[in-house]
């Protein structure tokens, strides 16, 4: 379906037909250099994914094996593509989306019951938002 620096991402169905986004680690000749740095920096966003699907405004993650995970499907597309569904959107309702987008990345970036923070986003973009139940996830 699509391909991001270090992760293609397929659409696979569970057998009551619910799709789900399966991220697979890419290792072709058009990734970046993949190296243990980044290899350990995913399981660690796999991690901390773990702990966000606690979050209704975050993606659920369904499971994970090393740089590999099962995550929600977005049937809504995502944030990127929003003024080619609809060009003339209205400046309330983008007003709207920007305050969910806001609270989905507060709860990122929450400080759980120690006082750490959970995940420190380095790759905040439109395409990581994908419209869920009504909601920019």
């Amino acid at each position: 379906v699509a391909g991001g620096a270090f992760r293609w991402v397929w659409m696979v169905r569970e057998f009551d037909g619910t799709r789900r986004a399966l991220k697979t680690l890419r290792i072709d000749s058009k990734s970046k250099n993949f190296d243990l740095r980044n290899f350990d920096r995913h399981r660690r966003d796999a991690v901390a994914m773990d702990e966000l699907t606690a979050s209704p405004l975050v993606v659920d993650m369904y499971g994970f094996c090393s740089n590999t995970g099962l995550f929600d499907w977005g049937e809504g597309g995502d944030l990127s593509n929003i003024f080619k569904r609809d060009p003339d959107i209205a400046k309330d309702h983008l007003l709207r989306i920007a305050y969910n987008v806001s609270l989905a990345i507060h709860d990122a970036h929450h400080f759980d019951d120690r006082g750490r923070a959970t995940i420190a986003h380095t790759d905040i973009k439109p395409d990581q938002f994908l419209y869920q139940d009504g909601y920019y996830r």
